[in-house]
């Protein structure tokens, strides 16, 4: 999955391209500027859900960042869905956002 999200680090704001997102973490790709390992980030996925990191490994034009909370599975969900099998008709909520299909939310036991 990719998406555009908003970056905060060292005083400068960017627009970088979302990677590998999971509840612990996400890579972001598109970063001019090499951010050491240890900077602290704010990255805002979407209006109203920002998420405070830090940076954990860079190479050229990328960075890891792992999340100083986890994120909610709701989040995720939403970045993810795409990427789930038979999710080209899904229900929306009243948002516009995709719901994803109930036997996707259940636990097997």
């Amino acid at each position: 999955m990719t998406a555009e999200v908003r970056c905060s680090a060292l005083g400068s704001v960017t627009h970088d391209a979302l990677h590998d997102i999971s509840l612990g973490g996400c890579m972001l790709t598109g970063i001019e500027t090499t951010l050491p390992a240890g900077t602290p980030v704010d990255i805002r996925l979407l209006k109203g859900v920002e998420v405070a990191g830090v940076v954990r490994w860079n190479a050229p034009g990328k960075i890891g960042v792992e999340f100083r909370h986890p994120l909610s599975k709701a989040a995720l969900m939403y970045f993810t869905l795409d990427d789930l099998p038979d999710c080209k008709s899904v229900a929306l909520d009243h948002f516009g956002r995709k719901l994803p299909p109930l036997g996707r939310l259940q636990n097997p036991a």
